[in-house]
């Protein structure tokens, strides 16, 4: 299990490896370094769940995690809390993403198609043209943790299912606390997956 991990994350290193060199990137949605700061500010100033962020919209304030779901900044948090820079938290909760949608699929591929099964499933994931688009390109973090999520909640979803003594919770809510538009064809999704 442990080599399998080890071998997935050098596998996966390549979708990843812009990030941890130095500078920046260029993206459509070039706010999310902003948008974690605003996260920041609002949890130094107490306020939880954060809604309000006071220096948006012209100075007047912008209600700006009513209409961007919270997750990935919430995830960012703690990096900031060990003293990254904004660009290198956004950064690293991209290195986050990467490594959790290898992960979840990897582990809902070897439930179905064994180990191999698993780290190609994993790869093929990983690899796929949309996720590093909506990552590199587009800067969608939210559609970005929330397809990296989905993997994981269709595998405990499935393990709750067929294992008789499970003590899996599956956190559906996951979803649109990182992509608020993820949630509607999410179930029908799921019902789908969970009829096999």
């Amino acid at each position: 299990m442990k080599k399998d991990l080890v071998l997935l994350l050098l596998l996966i290193l390549p979708a990843f490896a812009p990030l941890v060199q130095r500078g920046y990137f260029s993206m459509h949605d070039d706010m999310q370094s902003i948008r974690q700061q605003k996260m920041d500010q609002c949890l130094v100033d107490l306020q939880f769940p954060c809604r309000w962020s006071l220096d948006l919209g012209y100075g007047y304030g912008y209600p700006l995690f009513n209409y961007y779901p919270p997750l990935p900044y919430l995830i960012g948090q703690p990096f900031r809390w060990l003293g990254f820079q904004y660009i290198d938290v956004v950064k690293s909760v991209g290195v986050l993403g990467f490594i959790t949608a290898a992960a979840s699929m990897y582990f809902l591929g070897r439930e179905f198609w064994g180990r191999l099964g698993g780290l190609v499933a994993a790869a093929f994931y990983t690899y796929a043209p949309y996720h590093s688009v909506d990552f590199y390109v587009r800067g969608a973090m939210n559609e970005f943790w929330a397809l990296a999520l989905f993997p994981a909640i269709f595998y405990f979803s499935y393990k709750l299912i067929h294992s008789p003594r499970s003590h899996i919770c599956c956190r559906f809510d996951a979803i649109p606390q990182s992509h608020s538009h993820d949630l509607r064809p999410g179930p029908g999704h799921l019902v789908s997956f969970l009829d096999i």
